[in-house]
C-alpha cells in the first residue's frame, strides 16, 4: 500500500475514533465533521511523522493543534 492510501486510511479511522465526543444532534453530520476536521487534522501528523520519522513530532503537532482549538474555542 503506499503512503497516501495509507495516510488516507487512517485519517478516517482517527476521525471515526473521535465519533462519541462530537456526537451531535446528527449523527451523519458528525461524521462528516470528524471525518473533514479529525481526519484532516490527521493528515498533517502523518505527514509530520513522515518528515521527521519521529512520533514526538506527530504528537507534539497534535498537542499544537489541540491547543489552538482550545483556546479559540474558550474565546468565542
Amino acid at each position: 500500500m503506499n503512503t497516501l492510501a495509507a495516510s488516507l486510511i487512517t485519517a478516517i479511522i482517527f476521525g471515526l475514533i473521535h465519533f462519541r465526543p462530537y456526537l451531535g444532534s446528527s449523527a451523519w453530520f458528525t461524521i462528516v465533521q470528524i471525518i473533514l476536521v479529525q481526519g484532516g487534522a490527521r493528515v498533517w501528523f502523518n505527514h509530520a511523522y513522515l518528515k521527521t520519522k519521529s512520533i514526538n513530532t506527530s504528537w507534539g503537532v497534535h498537542y499544537i493543534y489541540d491547543l489552538i482549538a482550545f483556546v479559540i474555542g474558550g474565546i468565542l
